[in-house]
């Protein structure tokens, strides 16, 4: 999936955050089956959440990006 942080880093940065604040409650969502992604890559993504321990996880299935109607409504306010 071209996750962009190292796991590893990541889990660094979660100890060195519980050892300053122990009551700290942390969460994250994750999108998985992107194309290309790996059986490997899964399953250190699911290492990463073990060791990580986090608090609350949200766990999405990719899926193709349809624009929403209201989107592609005529006259709508345009972002500069």
């Amino acid at each position: 999936m071209k996750r962009p942080a190292s796991g590893e880093a990541n889990l660094e940065r979660v100890r060195a955050w519980r050892s300053l604040c122990p009551d700290l409650a942390i969460r994250s969502t994750f999108i998985v089956g992107f194309p290309g992604e790996t059986e490997r890559e899964f399953e250190q993504l699911l290492e990463f959440l073990e060791a990580a321990e986090l608090d609350r996880v949200g766990c999405f299935a990719y899926s193709r990006w349809r624009a929403p109607r209201p989107t592609r409504c005529p006259g709508r306010c345009r972002t500069r």
